[in-house]
C-alpha cells in the first residue's frame, strides 16, 4: 500500500505544469564584425588552436547575447586554421549568423560589387546564404580595429564593418593590423581603453574573442567603461 502511495505521488508531481523559462527576444545591432584570418604563416599550431576556440567562444558569445551584431565573418579562411576547424568536427558549418570566405579582406575591399559566398553553402545549406548575397565591402563601411591606431573609436556605427585581427601571437607582430589597414586604405581605430582604464597596470593584449564580448557589451549598454570592466580581468588592474 505505501509503495502504490508512493507511485501515486511521483505521477502527480509529473503532472504537474512545470515553470516555463523565460526567453528575452534577441535584438540585432546592424553592424557586421569581419575576423580578419590572413595570418596563417605567423602562427604556431598551438596558436592556430587557440584561435579556432576564440572563434568558438565569439561565435557563442554572439548567440546568446541580449543584442548581437548582424552577421559574423571569417576572410582568408583556408590553410592552418581551416584544417584545424575540418578536424575538429566542422562545427563552424552549422554556426548561424557566420559566415566563413576563402576570399581575403583585400580581395573582398577590391571587388566589392562581387557576388561572394560563404564555404558553408558548398557543404550545408544555411541561413547564412540569404545573408552573403547582401554583403558589400565599401572600403568607407570598413573599421580596423587595432591597438596601434592613432584614432580612438568613441561608438559603434550600426552601417559599418568592424574587422578584427584573427590572430594569436603574444604580441610578437607590432603594427601588423594598423599597416594593413594602412596599405588598404581604410578606416582604422582603437578601442578606448586608456580613456576609460587608466588604471589597467599595462597595455592589454585582448583575446579575439575579448575583443567581440567587449563591442557586444557595449551595443547592449552603450558603456564603455562597464564594457571592459565585464571582460578583462580584474587582476589586471592596479591594487
Amino acid at each position: 500500500m505505501k509503495s502504490k502511495l508512493k507511485s501515486n505521488e511521483n505521477e502527480d508531481e509529473e503532472n504537474q505544469i512545470k515553470p516555463k523559462k523565460s526567453y528575452q527576444l534577441q535584438t540585432v545591432f546592424d553592424a557586421k564584425i569581419i575576423f580578419d584570418c590572413e595570418f596563417d604563416e605567423l602562427m604556431t599550431l598551438k596558436e592556430t588552436v587557440s584561435l579556432n576556440s576564440q572563434l568558438s567562444y565569439s561565435y557563442s558569445a554572439n548567440r546568446k547575447s541580449q543584442v548581437r551584431f548582424e552577421t559574423l565573418i571569417c576572410t582568408s579562411f583556408n590553410g592552418k586554421l581551416k584544417e584545424r576547424m575540418q578536424s575538429n568536427g566542422n562545427q563552424q558549418i552549422r554556426w548561424s549568423n557566420f559566415s566563413f570566405f576563402s576570399q581575403s579582406l583585400e580581395e573582398l575591399i577590391n571587388h566589392p560589387d562581387q557576388p561572394v559566398h560563404s564555404n558553408q553553402e558548398e557543404i550545408i545549406p544555411t541561413e547564412n546564404q540569404n545573408q552573403t548575397s547582401n554583403l558589400s565591402f565599401q572600403k568607407e563601411n570598413i573599421v580596423y580595429l587595432t591597438a596601434d591606431s592613432p584614432n580612438l573609436i568613441t561608438t559603434l556605427d550600426p552601417s559599418k564593418h568592424y574587422v578584427i585581427g584573427a590572430i594569436v601571437d603574444h604580441n610578437r607582430y607590432k603594427n601588423l593590423c594598423y599597416e594593413k589597414a594602412e596599405r588598404l586604405g581604410i578606416h582604422h581605430a582603437q578601442l578606448p581603453i586608456g580613456e576609460y582604464m587608466k588604471e589597467l597596470k599595462s597595455r592589454k593584449v585582448l583575446t579575439v574573442n575579448q575583443v567581440l564580448e567587449i563591442l557586444l557589451n557595449w551595443i547592449s549598454n552603450h558603456d564603455w567603461r562597464k564594457s571592459f570592466e565585464l571582460v578583462i580581468p580584474q587582476r589586471k588592474f592596479q591594487l
